[in-house]
This record gives C-alpha cells, structure tokens and sequence, in this order.
C-alpha cells in the first residue's frame, strides 16, 4: 500500500499492512505540534527521506488541544531508521541550544 492509499484509507482495516516490507508506511514520530512536525519533514526531505505529515490540521491556529490527536510523522520502513537517527541528532540540536 503506498504512503497516499494509506492516508486515503476511511479505516484503521484498511491501513493494516503486510509486514517486512520495504514499501510499508511506518509512523516515525509525533510532534507536540504541527510547526515542530513540519522542522522534522523539511529535515528528512533535505536528507532524501520521503514522509509525510499526518493529523496538521486537527489543532486550531497550530495548538493541539489535551487529549486530542497530534501531529505524526509517517515514513517507510526501509527510511525508518535512517529517519530516526536523523530526527535524534536533530532533537538532541536542539536541546543542546536551548
């Protein structure tokens, strides 16, 4: 299933996915809002690795209310770690500066 069919699914049944493929859309990460999710999608884009931000709009004005959903990050699987190592040095910039 690719990363546009699993996003158009209407249901959770619809997103299950074979394991052990390369192709598969894994979640990588959830991000307290959607400016932080979109730093981390523009960090893996310029790094090569395709992923899409998933659940930006259900905060109003950038703000995700308490209890509601937030912001994901959805990447295959083959980028996964490769992402994930990516986004730890880029969290660990972060708090080092600030």
């Amino acid at each position: 299933m690719s990363l546009e069919e699993m996003l158009a699914a209407p249901n959770i049944e619809e997103r299950v996915m074979e394991t052990n493929r390369p192709d598969e859309i894994v979640r990588l990460a959830t991000a307290s809002n959607p400016q932080e999710a979109h730093l981390w999608r523009q960090a893996l884009k310029e790094q090569g690795i395709r992923c899409r931000v998933v659940g930006e709009y259900l905060g109003s004005f950038g703000i995700v209310p308490p209890g509601h959903a937030v912001p994901e990050l959805w990447v295959h699987r083959n980028d996964a770690e490769r992402a994930r190592s990516i986004l730890d040095g880029l969290r660990k910039r972060t708090s080092d500066s600030g």
